[in-house]
């Protein structure tokens, strides 16, 4: 079987959530050494993640967290509702 192609805006991306998830919370220059990523795509990308709805900027300490989406993300599946809770 073929290796699979890598995206790399994905693992860009990817990287950001991550290190924005272990973390708590990071500045752009923080979130940037943390993914290896120059400034400038780091920006981007975390522009990119705030638009979905998946990190926000804390608007006081001009740093990047996790939202309830991406919590509910690393999670994990939740549970299928039950056939007879159906509409």
């Amino acid at each position: 079987m073929a290796q699979a192609a890598r995206i790399r805006s994905i693992g860009r991306g990817l990287a950001v959530l991550q290190a924005v998830s272990h973390a708590g919370a990071l500045s752009i220059t923080e979130i940037m050494r943390a993914s290896r990523m120059p400034y400038a795509t780091a920006y981007r990308i975390v522009q990119a993640l705030v638009a979905e709805g998946w990190i926000e900027r804390d608007p006081t300490r001009k740093r990047y967290r996790g939202t309830p989406l991406l919590r509910a993300f690393a999670d994990g599946p939740v549970a299928p509702r039950p056939a007879s809770d159906r509409p």
